[in-house]
């Protein structure tokens, strides 16, 4: 039976193989014996031309039962802008460490991004444009969303 097949199958059967999560959770983080500088970062990250990009938007309507991130359920239209405006400056400040690498993909993920409104994504990607201007012509952008019940 091919993937597609599977898929199908199961799908109408409702049986889904199960979940694997693959982002570190919440409780794999623990505090560094020495904090780490930005500087030493940088210095390791010289010996690649070419970055990824990840952008954690953590808002969500409710908490998925699987989910382990760093989110929030309790946020508002202003909540999300502030946020956004802060992460704008956020991207500045890291493109002055690693603006001069190709940016070889864009991943926004997290919570939701899609709970962003365009005027939102458009003021993120005029940050990345300006921080990091050497984007690959094969540049991967992705944005994680997940369902939403109205």
């Amino acid at each position: 039976m091919d993937c597609v097949d599977f898929l199908r199958t199961n799908i109408a059967k409702k049986q889904l193989p199960t979940y694997v999560y693959g982002y570190p959770s919440k409780r794999a983080y623990r505090a560094f014996p020495q904090p780490l500088r930005i500087t030493d970062v940088v210095e390791q990250a010289r010996r690649s031309k070419q970055i990824n990009i990840y952008i954690h938007i953590p808002f969500c309507r409710y908490r998925c039962t699987y989910c382990t991130l760093f989110l929030t359920t309790r946020q508002t239209a202003a909540t999300r802008e502030s946020y956004v405006v802060r992460l704008a400056e956020h991207i500045a400040r890291y493109g002055e460490y690693f603006g001069d690498r190709e940016v070889v993909s864009i991943y926004f993920g997290g919570g939701t991004p899609t709970l962003l409104t365009q005027h939102q994504f458009s003021d993120l990607f005029t940050a990345l444009d300006a921080a990091f201007p050497k984007r690959s012509r094969k540049c991967e952008i992705t944005v994680e969303s997940a369902p939403w019940n109205a």
